[in-house]
């Protein structure tokens, strides 16, 4: 099943049809997107538009991080993500542990929001 899956996707980011390639700029995948989405100049319109649709990109993704942290914390209890498993009786947790792992899933999902987003918006 991996290896169906690892050809998949080496199929997704590399193969490419050569006609539509020959009328659009490539950036590259992920990071070129995410960089043309904010820094590619054009006309006024089309870049506030596209800057508007990032900001709206990245609020949707920190709100999606928040909700799939509490989920992993609170549902799932796992402790690499903040469940205390003393329930609060522990005195010496550290009071910013119940936040462990929430900037990695936030960051990952805002990434994964723009890269889905801007490929919808250009395509």
């Amino acid at each position: 099943f991996v290896a169906i899956a690892v050809l998949l996707l080496h199929l997704y980011v590399y193969y490419g049809d050569p006609a539509t390639f020959s009328n659009a700029e490539s950036f590259g995948t992920l990071i070129g997107d995410i960089y043309a989405g904010w820094f590619a100049p054009g006309p006024a319109g089309f870049v506030v538009a596209r800057l508007f649709v990032m900001v709206l990109l990245a609020a949707g993704g920190v709100w999606s991080g928040i909700k799939l942290h509490r989920m992993l914390r609170d549902r799932c209890q796992l402790t690499m993500f903040g469940y205390d498993r003393s329930q609060g009786a522990d005195e010496y947790r550290n009071p910013l542990s119940s936040q462990d792992g929430a900037v990695f899933i936030v960051f990952m999902l805002v990434v994964l929001f723009w890269f889905i987003g801007l490929k919808l918006y250009n395509g």
